[in-house]
């Protein structure tokens, strides 16, 4: 249970429980970034269950209901450079990176600037 995504990539290869989720796939970069990406978390909102606290339950049953366009080479390529410099950014560097990411998934929707203040909106900590 929280209040926001908490993808992330794991390439060292360490051990999980019981208590951790995983995927893997051919486009795991971008899929990373979509579902950490500010329409996923507003689109999550709609199907998943809430505690009634604010927090969500990311589990395989809501997250199986997501819709996730594939993406090409080139933007696969794209997100994995963003995510690379993600993960040795300072806090600076890392809120420009994000809204980076934020910003190349709602060009996948074709989302007019009126559309994106309004998922903007639903989700404030972004």
């Amino acid at each position: 249970m929280v209040d926001r995504p908490t993808f992330a990539l794991d390439e060292t290869g360490m051990m999980i429980n019981n208590t951790v989720f995983f995927i893997t796939g051919k486009y795991i970069h971008f899929l990373i970034a979509y579902l950490n990406s500010l329409l996923c978390d507003w689109q999550f909102g709609k199907i998943c269950a809430t505690s009634g606290t604010g927090t969500r339950r990311w589990i395989k049953q809501y997250i199986e209901q997501i819709y996730v366009p594939i993406p090409t080479e080139e933007k696969n390529s794209k997100m994995k450079r963003i995510i690379e410099e993600l993960n040795n950014a300072n806090e600076n560097t890392k809120a420009k990176l994000i809204s980076k990411i934020d910003n190349m998934v709602v060009t996948l929707f074709n989302l007019n600037p009126e559309e994106q203040n309004f998922v903007r909106i639903q989700l404030p900590y972004r």
